[in-house]
């Protein structure tokens, strides 16, 4: 379509949802992704692993009693997990190659949970300071808390916004999907038409319609939604004429992604006296602490997760460096044997993947307040989605989701008030 009423860049969550919505309310849409599938960073690879589909990108359905996901997981009969997750985390622990006993365990969790109150204790007290001022970064148990801390939020503590972490607003269930949760956003939206390997290059706003500029051609609209990463834009990825103005550009250099990467290893059989669907911590003899999801949905299957540093340098090397770097840990905890179990694998190398450039939004230390700005229209004809311009849900599939709606109802009132009868 080379002449709409609305353009939408990109076909996460986000773009999806818009593109329901304003279809829904009667626009002419032309929704274009620049890679060569739907959902952005809610991906399932559902070929890969004999155990069963993996979710590359986002897994758990968080705050679940108030994710519109949940809704349509539970409404279609989707299977996925709906109980409170046992106990607190770690619930399995190895240091340098040794299994941690109960007691070390507990005094893990106990400083997680300390470090993580202090987070939300200073950001309630109206500070947005680093989340390292707060907490004692002495503790044997820091290492392992830097690490969990960056899957949490995307970057270590010293990165961490307390202004941030008192914004998102989250409920306590997160329900994760057996047969993927980037299976159940395509699904869900992904029924509507979308131009795949259509890159986006320059968008002018400066004649009386916008001009889309993109790898397949020219599109001309009325108004036109950007529901990319805050990264990308902020790194002039799409150019705009004229520029994105300064306090929008700004906003997205405050909130931009953290790192993480996801490895899905699938075994001949579980590993014994692990249990299941239980979550591990590692921390590996170079510092560096790698998550471990065990045995979930009974399944003979390890989930590794790499974050912040470790995760932006592996995730710019590739999937091979992102699977060896969890292979080798296993290795180192439960010896060469585990190798032979070991038949089949996959990985996220959101990192390295250009069109996104990392995993979810963060925001900077002392710049959380600018976050807001990202859900106003920039202009009269130009609005941004993505889960990074949800003022409290970023960070969040459901969050990308609602700000698509959010983005798609700015442009049909505007488009409603501008139209002419007949």
């Amino acid at each position: 379509m080379s002449d709409v009423d609305l353009v939408i860049v990109g076909a996460g969550a986000a773009g999806l949802a818009a593109g329901l919505a304003a279809r829904a309310g009667g626009l002419r849409v032309a929704l274009v992704e620049a890679s060569g599938r739907i959902g952005g960073r809610a991906f399932t690879d559902r070929t890969s692993l004999k155990s069963g589909p993996f979710d590359i990108g986002c897994h758990w359905m968080h705050d679940a009693s108030e994710n519109p996901f949940a809704a349509l997981a539970l409404s279609r009969g989707v299977p996925h997990r709906n109980s409170a997750h046992p106990g607190r985390m770690p619930h399995w622990l190895s240091i340098e190659g040794r299994i941690a006993d109960a007691g070390e365990r507990d005094a893990c969790a106990d400083y997680y949970a300390e470090s993580f109150g202090a987070f939300e204790a200073a950001g309630a007290r109206g500070e947005d300071v680093t989340g390292l001022s707060v907490i004692d970064a002495t503790s044997p148990y820091y290492p392992l808390f830097r690490g969990w801390c960056s899957a949490i939020y995307g970057v270590a503590p010293e990165k961490i916004s307390t202004g941030d972490v008192a914004a998102i607003w989250e409920t306590p269930e997160n329900w994760p999907v057996e047969t993927g949760y980037g299976q159940l956003i395509a699904d869900s939206l992904g029924d509507q038409p979308i131009t795949l390997d259509c890159a986006v290059h320059h968008i002018d706003r400066r004649a009386a319609r916008v001009r889309v500029e993109t790898s397949q051609g020219v599109i001309q609209a009325d108004h036109v939604i950007v529901a990319v990463s805050s990264t990308v834009l902020a790194e002039q990825a799409i150019r705009f004429t004229p520029a994105l103005p300064a306090d929008v550009m700004s906003a997205l250099e405050a909130v931009p992604l953290g790192h993480a990467e996801r490895v899905g290893i699938a075994l001949s059989h579980k590993i014994d006296g692990l249990g299941d669907h239980r979550a591990g911590h590692m921390l590996t003899g170079a510092g560096d602490e790698i998550g471990l999801m065990i045995h979930e949905f009974d399944r003979a299957e390890l989930t590794g997760y790499l974050s912040g540093d470790l995760a932006r340098d592996l995730g710019k090397e590739g999937r091979d460096a992102v699977f060896a770097a969890c292979r080798n840990a296993l290795v180192h905890v439960f010896g060469s044997d585990i190798e032979k179990q070991i038949t089949g694998w996959t990985a996220s190398q959101w990192s390295g993947d250009p069109l996104i450039r990392g995993a979810y939004s963060h925001a900077l230390p002392g710049q959380a307040h600018k976050r807001p700005r990202l859900a106003e229209p920039v202009d009269e004809r130009l609005i941004l989605a993505g889960e990074a311009t949800h003022p409290t849900r970023f960070a969040s599939a459901h969050g990308a989701a609602m700000s698509g709606l959010r983005a798609a109802s700015q442009v049909m009132a505007r488009h409603s008030h501008t139209s002419v009868p007949g």
